[in-house]
């Protein structure tokens, strides 16, 4: 039953399509575990109903509604955490604040050298000129890891 439960959020998060066929393994095997109830499943399911159980005449539909409400409020969760906010000071006493990729493009843009190039290219070549002249390797696949790292390393100081 609790399978079952994450299956649809899932759906709701990913904005993806009952009929989608990638989800046809899942739906097959979340089948497959819901069809072997045995008594102590089923003694459980009537014992817990807050759980989200669906219990033998509850409607289906809005149990589905349900989850797929719990769903899309994960979903908003999760854009909303994206939407934080940071500040760091880098070593040359210049504190930047938004998000990790607008501090990296505020970076960027203050480093007269990289102007005019895009963000990644900013990153790929301070990591080469970091590990150049520490020794230490700057991840640059993304501006989280790379600001982190970089904190680490000691070229700036993360505030919040």
């Amino acid at each position: 039953a609790m399978v079952l439960l994450l299956a649809i959020p899932i759906r709701a998060v990913y904005k993806l399509e009952e009929t989608d066929p990638e989800l046809k393994p899942w739906d097959e095997r979340l089948a497959e575990l819901n069809d072997g109830l045995d008594d102590i499943d089923e003694l459980l399911m009537e014992l817990e109903p807050a759980r989200g159980a669906l219990q033998k005449g509850d409607d289906p539909e809005i149990a589905r509604s349900q989850l797929e409400l719990f769903g899309s409020l994960l979903n908003n969760l999760v854009e909303r955490k994206e939407d934080e906010s940071h500040h760091i000071v880098a070593s040359d006493g210049m504190a930047y604040r938004g998000s990790w990729d607008e501090i990296v493009t505020g970076m960027r843009d203050a480093d007269a050298e990289v102007m005019g190039h895009t963000v990644e290219e900013y990153m790929q070549r301070t990591a080469r000129r970091v590990l150049t002249a520490t020794g230490i390797q700057l991840p640059n696949h993304d501006a989280e890891s790379f600001i982190r790292a970089s904190a680490r390393a000691g070229l700036l100081r993360i505030v919040r």
